[in-house]
């Protein structure tokens, strides 16, 4: 229902836009500045137009409180300047143009700021020249309760209305109750229920009920994929996927790690088709390094898992690895022209020389390494073994 100072333009603006009137009651809650132009309006009514009676009687709502003598005389006057020019409008045809329609549009426009309301102008629309603008019921918080045409059929459409300078994002015919994204005529808008009002900015919009959305210029961006905005995040058809873990390729050509929907920055190993990734800072590494993973450390090369069989150097010391891991075998193992002893995962480098098994023979090593030249004698487990180049006799 309008209250009087939303209402009363859009019950003139009817009659001005129609170019008859209605019987339009008294109120003991009208005040006398409001009455003025309530009697205004009823010079204009006629037998034809008792039908407008009962729209005024079930739209409006007249409450305590009253419009200055000043607004009351240049409401009257815009009411007679809209009935005089719809009335040429009528009598002939050619004076039936879009320029008068639109002035026509204007005085209701004028005589609206007075009071508080508003009108809006639907050209385009193949409505006569007589219905070729709308009033808007606002409801107390500001929002669009409803749209009417001044033939007093409902606007039941869904897309953004300018009112006022205010972009509303209207479905069908009102302003939403719920924060969300809705499907206009010009696209999927982000609407705020609170105002009424389209959003404008583009990038992530977060709904009272937590959902984001990914917006460019207030629209829905209906993108599948990873979007980074300072950092990155996976949408899927523009709303923020929380069920998404994985590793995905930006349009910046950047591999991230998006971890329920959103990048995660560990230093970690993910698992992506059937092979293992090196992510760090929540990006695809392409290092050769060792990485902790679920409390093993793995061994990767140009940021892939790789089961190599070597020495890898991390933080200036060298660690053996097989399969993929770090291994704590006591054993040796080949790296570039050389066989060093490796124990407890590590490369040993110091120590007493001694005997390491290897492929069913025993190795003598020393200074960390196989010595391939050492012809001569060793103790291993308190008893001397006889070496010859390097291996147990």
């Amino acid at each position: 229902m309008f209250k009087l100072r939303k209402g009363l333009v859009a019950t003139a603006a009817i009659v001005a836009m129609l170019g008859t009137g209605m019987v339009v009651s008294a109120d003991s809650t009208v005040g006398p500045n409001e009455q003025s132009v309530l009697e205004h309006i009823k010079e204009y009514a006629n037998a034809e137009a008792r039908g407008f009676y009962g729209l005024a009687e079930s739209q409006f709502e007249y409450t305590v409180g009253d419009i200055s003598a000043t607004d009351a005389e240049n409401i009257n006057a815009k009411i007679d300047a809209a009935h005089e020019l719809y009335v040429v409008m009528t009598e002939d045809e050619a004076n039936n143009t879009t320029d008068n329609q639109m002035e026509l549009v204007g005085y209701a426009k004028e005589a609206a700021r007075l009071v508080g309301g508003d009108v809006i102008s639907f050209a385009g629309e193949g409505k006569k020249a007589a219905e070729c603008a709308a009033f808007v019921q606002f409801t107390e918080a500001g929002t669009v309760n409803q749209i009417q045409f001044y033939d007093g059929t409902l606007y039941t459409a869904s897309k953004v209305v300018s009112i006022s300078g205010n972009r509303y994002g209207i479905v069908e015919g009102k302003t939403p109750e719920v924060t969300d994204v809705y499907a206009l005529e010009e696209g999927k808008y982000f609407i705020n229920a609170e105002d009424g009002l389209v959003a404008t900015s583009t990038g992530f919009k977060k709904t009272p009920a937590g959902k984001w959305y990914l917006l460019k210029e207030g629209v829905l961006d209906e993108k599948t994929g990873v979007v980074v905005t300072g950092s990155a995040y996976y949408v899927t058809d523009g709303v923020l996927d929380t069920s998404v873990t994985t590793l995905a390729k930006a349009d910046n050509g950047v591999w991230y790690y998006i971890k329920n929907g959103k990048q995660c920055n560990d230093n970690t190993l993910v698992k992506y088709g059937s092979t293992w990734y090196h992510v760090n800072g929540g990006k695809l590494a392409k290092d050769t390094t060792l990485v902790k993973y679920n409390g093993n450390w793995y061994y990767v090369k140009g940021g892939k898992m790789c089961k190599d069989v070597t020495l890898v150097k991390y933080s200036n010391s060298w660690y053996y690895v097989k399969n993929g891991k770090i291994c704590k075998d006591t054993t040796i193992v080949k790296y570039g022209s050389n066989w060093y002893y490796v124990s407890g995962g590590k490369k040993c480098v110091n120590g007493t020389p001694t005997l390491v098994k290897y492929n069913k023979k025993w190795y003598y090593v020393s200074k960390g390494k196989v010595d391939f030249k050492y012809t001569g004698t060793v103790k291993y487990n308190g008893k001397t073994y006889k070496v010859v180049k390097g291996v147990k006799q």
